[in-house]
């Protein structure tokens, strides 16, 4: 990960961003991200090949403005 972008806003929100950055720029663990992203209190990713799962850097900075009350749209 690039030290520059340790914050989500210092991505370009056309990017997409993997799990492991999620987990370093946010308090969870990949076993709380996946929980969140199950019951629908994160935004889900997107599968961008067989073995890529992104989620969109848009998406996470909506996340952002109301993580409590977030709700993902199926």
């Amino acid at each position: 990960m690039n030290a520059n972008k340790s914050n989500i806003k210092n991505y370009d929100q056309k990017e997409y961003v993997r799990a492991k950055v999620i987990c370093l720029t946010y308090p969870l663990s990949p076993a709380s991200l996946w929980r969140k992203v199950k019951d629908g209190t994160f935004p889900k990713p997107i599968k961008l090949s067989a073995g890529i799962t992104a989620w969109k850097v848009s998406d996470l900075i909506e996340w952002e403005k109301d993580p409590i009350g977030y709700r993902s749209k199926s």
